[in-house]
């Protein structure tokens, strides 16, 4: 009986582990099912992801094929005030630095300031000299002077300019400068008090921090001239034609520009503009990357005007409205003989530029991955590094001061008055064996801008390190022990 019992004991904890064994089993194939269900939407989430980041919506088939036209070096900027410019500027910059190229720039520029050859150009013996053989770029803010740019820049320079709309520009001008300021207006919307009456606010001559055709006057017309032609537009009744004398004295400052100026861009088409710099430029797309500079939010930019103050401000500021208004049109003339293809370059700038924009903005310490653009018609495949996101973001004031530093070392070592390789007593990263402007580099670029300077400049390297012999190392002197 006994006997009987345990049998059955038995038999039933056998039974019971069966069923244990067989729930474990079925939990095992359930939770394996799970993950596996899980795991095919993340990957494909993960390539989804690869896949936006580097490439386009273009065919995979299509080759890059290089122009066959020759990399210009040599451009001058009529860089105009609150137009876009310090943008183009950058760009321009990012390329001389890169590309190792010449600008033209005072010996000892202001503190913090861009307007070195404004109002006034510095004496040529107040330049730096170029690093080389000649100069390649002019950025500056100036009253323009083709003639006197093109004798320093050579032939085969390429002239170019930016246009703001101008009441969008004035919006500008009046957050920047603190014009309510300045004037005096008290209210919720000073702007459109300034506009009711603007020749009892502004009294300066045209040119910076005017609002009587700043842009005309940075272009290089004669300020009696303009204030004269403002005059005129004041006093003309509604309906009155312009006078014909104005109206020709304006064509022919037109006619000066255009004759002058390689492209006009327009910073409402700025994308637009920058891709048609690239094909006069002979240029890579990626040589037109930026990130937009100074772009401010301010209360001026979304007040609303009423119509007939636009009306006040198209006679205040008349010749830049000829101005934006005729180089508007000779944009898109530019555009549209360029071939229908421009247009899909232009779309891919903007989503390749937004994707680099995107990817550079990621402030994240693990986060390592490495852009790629893939080959499209329009570009060789190509990387975008946390480095070059480095270039992409250096400050204004940074890329002179290392362009001025890079000028002055070549220069020294050209007369062998200057050793940029050799050792320094003061192992500091601010001494003679890496910079000429020590103190101004200190002052003008972050930690970040100047070491990766330093790398670019192959004045330090990933790959020194104390793990090799030296005499300056406790290493150094274990390996010769033992070899």
């Amino acid at each position: 009986m006994e006997k009987g019992s345990v049998i059955r004991q038995f038999c039933g904890l056998i039974l019971i582990a069966v069923i244990l064994l067989t729930l474990y089993a079925v939990l095992l194939f359930t939770t394996y099912s799970s993950s596996r269900n899980k795991r095919i939407p993340l990957h494909n989430s993960e390539c989804d992801t690869i896949r936006s980041l580097s490439s386009t919506d273009t065919d995979s088939n299509v080759k890059y094929i290089p122009p066959t036209c020759t990399p210009k070096t040599n451009i001058a900027l009529a860089k105009l005030h609150k137009t876009g410019g310090t943008t183009l500027m950058q760009i321009l910059h990012r390329n001389a630095y890169l590309k190792n190229l010449s600008i033209v720039v005072p010996i000892a520029p202001a503190r913090g300031s861009i307007n070195l050859f404004y109002p006034r150009w510095p004496k040529p013996d107040k330049y730096l000299p170029p690093q080389g053989d000649h100069y390649n770029m002019f950025t500056f803010h100036s009253y323009f002077n083709h003639t006197t740019v093109a004798n320093l820049l050579g032939n085969g320079t390429t002239f170019v300019t930016i246009l703001r709309e101008p009441l969008s520009h004035l919006r500008s001008q009046f957050n920047f400068y603190w014009m309510a300021k300045h004037y005096k207006i008290k209210g919720p919307d000073p702007i459109v008090k300034f506009l009711e009456t603007p020749g009892e606010y502004d009294h300066r001559r045209p040119g910076y921090r005017g609002t009587r055709n700043p842009m005309a006057a940075d272009l290089g017309m004669d300020t009696d001239s303009l204030v004269r032609l403002t005059k005129q537009a004041v006093d003309r009744l509604p309906g009155q034609p312009m006078d014909a004398s104005a109206v020709e004295e304006i064509q022919s400052f037109l006619h000066k520009v255009s004759k002058e100026m390689d492209l006009v861009m327009i910073l409402e088409y700025f994308d637009e503009s920058l891709v048609v710099l690239k094909r006069l430029m002979c240029w890579q797309l990626q040589d037109i990357l930026y990130y937009k500079m100074l772009a401010l939010k301010y209360a001026a930019k979304e007040t609303e005007i009423p119509s007939h103050l636009v009306d006040i401000h198209r006679k205040w500021d008349l010749v830049d409205y000829e101005l934006y208004e005729h180089f508007n049109r000779t944009l898109w003339k530019k555009v549209s003989e360029m071939g229908d293809d421009i247009k899909e370059e232009i779309a891919h700038f903007k989503y390749v530029n937004l994707k680099v924009q995107e990817h550079c903005s990621v402030d994240d310490s693990n986060y390592q991955r490495v852009l790629t653009i893939e080959e499209t018609k329009w570009n060789p495949k190509f990387t975008v590094t946390h480095e070059f996101c480095s270039f992409l973001k250096f400050g204004q004031m940074c890329y002179i001061t290392l362009l001025r530093d890079r000028n002055i070392r070549y220069r020294k070592a050209s007369d062998h008055k200057f050793e940029s390789k050799s050792r320094d007593s003061r192992r500091d990263l601010y001494s003679e064996r890496y910079c000429a402007l020590c103190d101004e580099i200190s002052r003008d670029c972050t930690i970040n801008e100047y070491v990766t300077h330093l790398f670019f400049e192959k004045s330090m390297s990933h790959f020194s390190s104390s793990f090799y012999p030296s005499g300056h190392s406790t290493r150094g002197e274990f390996d010769r022990m033992f070899h």
